[in-house]
């Protein structure tokens, strides 16, 4: 069985282009894909990182190395994309992803999910 995915979301606002990114929302907040931007504020994306693992579910008591370890673990994965939140020029939300191989998939996530993400492709 396999699902057929959109090429391309049509929610996607069109300032948020895939060759180099963009800013939308209104005065008081605004989302912004630009990972330099992302790296620039990293500080600030560490500590909305480490404060959304301590509630439930996960009630995680991550050290600051550990935010930083896994934080930069993904920024090197291949295809890593970063989108911030902005709010009265404060960083208020993080999002990121990245685009790894199926071998890398298996690697990182096991068989099962390889083969999952292979059956979408064919």
């Amino acid at each position: 069985m396999s699902a057929e995915l959109p090429k391309k979301r049509v929610d996607q606002p069109k300032s948020v282009t895939e060759s180099g990114g963009g800013v939308f929302g209104s005065r008081e907040q605004s989302l912004r894909q630009d990972n330099s931007f992302f790296k620039a504020r990293f500080v600030e994306v560490k500590a909305i990182y480490q404060g959304a693992f301590a509630g439930a579910p996960w009630n995680e008591t991550l050290s600051d190395a550990e935010v930083t370890r896994r934080i930069q673990d993904n920024m090197g994965k291949p295809g890593f994309t970063a989108f911030t939140s902005e709010k009265g020029g404060r960083i208020v939300g993080a999002v990121w992803y990245d685009t790894p191989s199926l071998d890398q998939l298996e690697a990182e996530r096991r068989k099962p999910l390889r083969d999952f993400a292979a059956d979408l492709q064919s």
